[in-house]
């Protein structure tokens, strides 16, 4: 680990300088259309910017106003917005699947599948122990 951060520390300072000032040359020519238009795109992004940043810190008491009613309604819309996983007319019904090995036959995934739907799987104390059973004991079976 002590290596990893020597070299963490030495590759940064010598070989990244070196490598751009062998790489990177200085520019000669004249840019195509699409890098004038592009940088005068994002120059216009820049100014935009800047005039959005002057009126939030000319209007510094509005801004906190705005940001304080951001939380408050935030708050009051997770107050009134219905939440949970679970919808409100839970109809009691669960889906499940059952899986097995690839040359498990017929038979033997019609027992897994018969085990895993009783209805002893669906007691609270059981339902570990027949979650692991039906698991390990049948995707075996042959």
């Amino acid at each position: 680990m002590s290596v990893s951060l020597a070299l963490s520390l030495v590759i940064p300072r010598t070989l990244t300088p070196m490598m751009c000032a062998y790489l990177l040359k200085p520019e000669s020519k004249e840019h195509g259309w699409l890098y004038r238009f592009s940088e005068r795109g994002f120059d216009s992004l820049l100014n935009l910017y800047e005039a959005g940043l002057k009126f939030v810190l000319r209007h510094s008491f509005i801004t906190l106003m705005v940001m304080f009613g951001t939380i408050a309604l935030t708050g009051y819309l997770y107050v009134v917005i219905p939440k949970g996983f679970f919808p409100q007319q839970d109809t009691g019904l669960i889906i499940g699947q059952s899986e097995a090995a690839q040359d498990i036959s017929f038979q033997a995934m019609q027992n897994v599948s018969k085990l895993c739907s009783m209805p002893w799987c669906g007691i609270r104390p059981l339902s570990r122990w027949a979650r692991r059973w039906c698991g390990r004991r049948t995707l075996h079976a042959q």
